[in-house]
């Protein structure tokens, strides 16, 4: 789980149980106009923090992003469950960030090129490789013809990444899969490509390994 800088030091039900105890107390000793002062300046300073704190806008988003992943029914068949999904966005979200420090636009999130992604990492995990090239040959090219098929000239690239985790560690290989592929020249070069605009992630599990894929691609001449 992500939490904001400095957050992590104590477990989820430390945090309910201090809270409820702090709110009590609180309560307890405050008259109902009081109360609802307290509740308004607690409401506007948390806006304020989440508002100023990029660690804290993460967590609130990657919370939003699960909730809508399981109100939609992400987890049907071929499409990811609730926890991958929200893996998938954060990763994309982290790409964005680092866009945005060298002064380059986002990435357009989208659908099918996730799960182009998303198929590759499957086969990837189910057929033991690790490679950009599949075993029957089939390259990112091939895979990604049917986004690129109607544009008038196009490119493409395509990062992967895959690493072993524990119980309740997914969330950490993001951190890992980011600042991993900014340490490779050949992925940084796709991160920071100012050419592209579209992107998908792709992730799956299997057997306790983390397999991530993510593709890059432009419609239109360069």
């Amino acid at each position: 789980m992500v939490y904001p800088t400095g957050w992590n030091e104590l477990p989820d039900i430390a945090w309910l149980v201090i809270a409820i105890g702090a709110a009590a107390l609180l309560a307890a000793m405050m008259s109902r106009k009081t109360r609802r002062f307290m509740v308004l300046a607690i409401l506007v300073l948390g806006g304020i923090y989440v508002a100023r704190s990029p660690g804290a806008k993460a967590w609130l988003s990657d919370r939003v992003d699960l909730v809508g992943a399981r109100l939609k029914g992400r987890a049907a068949p071929g499409n990811p469950d609730p926890t991958t999904a929200a893996i998938e966005r954060h990763i994309h979200r982290e790409i964005n960030r680092q866009r945005s420090d060298h002064g380059l636009a986002p990435l357009r999130y989208d659908d099918a090129t996730a799960a182009v992604a998303r198929a590759h990492s499957r086969d990837m995990g189910h057929r033991e490789y690790f490679a950009h090239e599949s075993p029957d040959g089939r390259r990112a090219s091939d895979r990604m013809a049917g986004l690129v098929e109607r544009c008038n000239g196009h490119a493409t690239g395509e990062n992967i990444f895959w690493a072993t985790f524990g119980v309740g560690e997914e969330r950490g290989v993001v951190q890992r899969a980011v600042e991993g592929w900014m340490e490779s020249p050949g992925h940084r070069e796709n991160i920071l490509r100012r050419k592209f605009q579209i992107t998908g992630v792709g992730v799956a599990t299997v057997n306790e390994r983390m397999y991530v894929t993510q593709n890059f691609w432009r419609c239109g001449a360069s």
